[in-house]
């Protein structure tokens, strides 16, 4: 079967069956306490933190969900994607919509074999069998190891948050106990255990062959077993038929790791998770430095590494709902830093963000008023009419893509319910942070605050 007619296959499927995901047929996320779902923004299960990952794969509930998924039916729209069915509702891109993409030939991101190996797999549950190809693309967060402590984040995803809330316990349960709860810092070690690990290496040993590889954290690139785990691909000439994706805050990027590993996959995808700029970043990434993090960006980009390609992915949030702008204008600059006048490359694009779901209490769906957020939608819009006009140096294909991105997140802002439990959540997290911090939520982000004054009066 020739590619294209292997490509036109997988889009068949994907039009027959509306609520389709590939990523439930030929993916696997696991995060930082070993629990597995089928991707990094879809509910997990607790109690699959224990289970073999060949023993998840072909489980019950699993096989069930794929059936389900292409029944064209009400239950086809999974519990576990809520997220991806919520952003669809208004009209947004959502994960599910950017995991179908990989699969477009334009973009040259799939081989043959792996879309032929997913194609296996729905073609066995049309017919009522299990698959018959484990995963080809994985998302493994090796633990919660940290240097940050973001906002939006969460003591499961950073160490350093984990500290904080277990020094201040009390005043952080009377939040939200569900978000800030602690789990035993022992349920972050399996990634020490041989026996994951022959499991794993076996199930993506040949046939079934890996083609992807994501890693999230915590911060990946502080992680000894992920830096081994990237080596050893090397060393057993792997690494050449891989597509990595790392995603970072940016502040352990070093050349050595640039040039010597990340360079050896058949292309690295360096997501740095920005979600502002100057003293924006210091306070929604702390204690990270904004000095620090663009010297690393732009060192990358001077280096013009062939398999390493810089992106940017911001998460949205109250926080930041205003001064995310800047965060796309930072990108199309870093792009243009040898010549601003040609612009011709994509280095450290901005393909989608992130939204800021949980916390709930940070969520600008919970906290906007009417008034907010006719001052935000207009905001946006004045925005969008000055930046049509501006970067004439910028590709026309990501300027449109970037005023898409903004025109979903005034989808979000419209869909958006001040909720007074959440408001006075917001309030409170915010003094706390900033009380145990020494920040400011008011120095440091000067138009979030204006925008939301009145709930702090």
């Amino acid at each position: 079967m020739e590619t294209q007619e292997t490509y036109n296959k997988f889009l068949e499927i994907a039009k027959k069956y509306k609520h389709f995901c590939p990523l439930v047929y030929n993916h696997v996320h696991i995060g930082t306490t070993n629990a597995k779902s089928y991707c990094c923004v879809a509910k997990g299960n607790e109690i699959t933190r224990n289970k073999k990952l060949t023993d998840y794969w072909n489980s019950e509930i699993v096989n069930k969900d794929r059936a389900d998924m292409l029944s064209n039916s009400p239950k086809g729209k999974l519990k576990e994607c809520t997220i991806c069915w919520d952003e669809e509702e208004i009209g947004a891109k959502s994960y599910r919509h950017l995991a179908i993409e990989r699969y477009d030939l334009n973009e040259n991101d799939s081989t043959k074999d792996e879309v032929l190996k997913l194609i296996e797999n729905v073609e066995a549950v049309e017919q009522g069998n299990e698959v018959p190809h484990m995963p080809t693309s994985y998302d493994i967060k090796f633990g919660n190891l940290c240097n940050l402590k973001c906002p939006s984040c969460n003591p499961d995803n950073s160490s350093q948050i984990y500290k904080e809330i277990k020094e201040n316990k009390k005043i952080f349960n009377e939040i939200d106990n569900e978000h800030y709860y602690l789990t035993t810092e022992n349920d972050f070690k399996w990634i020490e255990n041989k026996e994951w690990w022959k499991v794993f290496e076996e199930a993506t040993a040949t046939p079934t062959k890996l083609y992807r590889f994501k890693s999230t954290g915590g911060e990946p690139l502080l992680n000894k077993s992920l830096i081994t785990y990237l080596k050893k691909l090397i060393t057993d000439g792997k690494a050449k038929d891989i597509k990595l994706n790392l995603v970072t805050n940016g502040i352990k990027i070093s050349k050595d790791l640039l040039v010597n590993v990340l360079n050896k996959f058949k292309r690295c995808s360096l997501t740095i998770s920005i979600d502002g700029t100057n003293k924006e970043y210091e306070y929604l990434r702390f204690p990270g430095k904004w000095k620090v993090l663009d010297g690393n960006v732009k060192q990358g980009y001077k280096l013009d590494i062939k398999n390493v390609k810089f992106m940017i992915h911001p998460t949205l949030s109250a926080m930041n709902i205003l001064s995310i702008l800047q965060v796309y204008e930072y990108a199309l600059g870093v792009g243009t830093l040898k010549d601003p006048n040609v612009g011709n490359r994509e280095f450290s694009k901005i393909s989608s963000f992130a939204m800021a779901w949980d916390p709930e209490h940070i969520c600008i769906t919970n906290l906007l008023n009417d008034n907010m957020k006719t001052k935000v939608i207009d905001y946006y819009n004045n925005y969008i009419d000055r930046f049509e006009k501006s970067y004439p140096f910028a590709k026309k294909r990501v300027k449109e893509e970037y005023i898409s991105q903004f025109k979903d997140i005034i989808k979000l802002v419209k869909r958006a319910k001040a909720d007074p439990v959440y408001i006075q959540k917001f309030v409170k997290y915010i003094k706390i942070i900033d009380s145990i911090r020494n920040i400011s939520f008011e120095k440091s982000c000067p138009k979030e605050y204006h925008l939301f004054k009145e709930y702090f009066e």
